[in-house]
C-alpha cells in the first residue's frame, strides 16, 4: 500500500510538470498497474472477472455489465474529452490578444464548457498556470454538480453582502449630506432656546434661564463639529 501511495504521488508530480505535447502513456500504465493491485487485493467488490489490463479505476454499474470488463467508458471517452479540452486551451490562449468585450464573451464560453457541459457529464477540467493544458479528471457527476452549486451559492451570498455594503454606504453618504446642509449658525435656533448670540450659540433656554458655562462648552463642541461638516458640504456642492 505504501508503494501504491508513493507511485501515485510521483505520478501526480509528473503530471504537474507536463505540457500539451507530453506523452501520457506512462501515466496510463501507472493507472492500470494501480487498478491491477486493487483487483488483486480484492478491494473492488464489484469485479466479477480477472483484470484484463484495459480499464482504469474502480468498477461501477456501467463497467460491470461489459464482458470481462474489457472496455471502460471513461477510457473510451478520454480521447474525445482531450480533444475538447485542447480546443478550449487554445481558445483561452487566443483570448489574451482580443478586444476586452470579445475576450469576456470567449472566457464565458470556456467556463460554460468546463463548469456546465463537462460537469454534467462527470468530467472535471483542472486549469493550471503558466499556459499548461488543463488536466482531465473523471469524477462522479453528482459530486461535481454539488460542488458547482455550493460555489454558486457562495458567490450569490458574496454578491448579497456586496450589495448590502453598497446600500449602507449610500445611506451613510445621504445621511451625512443631509446633516451637512444644516448651518452651524442655525443648528440651535429651535424652541429649546429663546436667545442666541451672533454665532447662533444659545444664551437662554426655553424657560428664559441663562445657559450655564458647562452647558455652553458642550454646545460649543457640537457647534464646532457641525461647522466642519457644513463647510465640507458647501465646498462639495458649490458651483465651480
Amino acid at each position: 500500500m505504501a508503494a501504491i501511495a508513493n507511485i501515485i504521488a510521483e505520478t501526480n508530480k509528473y503530471l504537474r510538470e507536463q505540457d500539451e505535447n507530453s506523452d501520457l502513456d506512462i501515466v496510463a500504465s501507472v493507472a492500470r498497474w494501480v487498478t491491477l493491485m486493487v483487483d488483486i487485493f480484492g478491494l473492488d467488490s464489484t469485479v466479477s472477472a480477472p483484470y484484463s489490463g484495459r480499464h482504469i479505476g474502480w468498477s461501477n454499474a456501467a463497467t460491470a455489465g461489459l464482458v470481462g470488463g474489457t472496455a471502460d467508458p471513461q477510457e473510451i471517452a478520454l480521447p474525445y474529452v482531450r480533444v475538447l479540452s485542447s480546443f478550449r486551451d487554445e481558445v483561452r490562449k487566443i483570448v489574451m490578444s482580443v478586444e476586452p468585450e470579445f475576450k469576456k464573451q470567449l472566457l464565458q464560453l470556456c467556463d460554460k464548457v468546463r463548469d456546465h457541459d463537462l460537469t454534467n457529464l462527470g468530467v472535471y477540467l483542472d486549469d493550471r498556470e503558466s499556459g499548461k493544458p488543463a488536466l482531465v479528471k473523471f469524477i462522479p457527476r453528482e459530486e461535481l454538480i454539488a460542488a458547482r452549486e455550493a460555489k454558486l451559492a457562495k458567490e450569490v451570498e458574496k454578491e448579497k453582502k456586496k450589495e448590502a455594503a453598497r446600500l449602507e454606504r449610500e445611506r451613510t453618504e445621504k445621511e451625512k449630506a443631509e446633516k451637512g446642509k444644516l448651518s452651524h449658525l442655525d443648528m440651535f435656533r429651535t424652541p429649546k432656546y429663546t436667545e442666541w448670540d451672533a454665532d447662533g450659540m444659545p444664551l437662554k433656554d426655553g424657560k428664559g434661564e441663562e445657559v450655564t458655562k458647562s452647558q455652553s462648552k458642550k454646545l460649543r463642541r457640537e457647534w464646532e463639529r457641525q461647522k466642519k461638516v457644513h463647510e465640507a458640504w458647501l465646498a462639495q456642492n458649490s458651483s465651480p
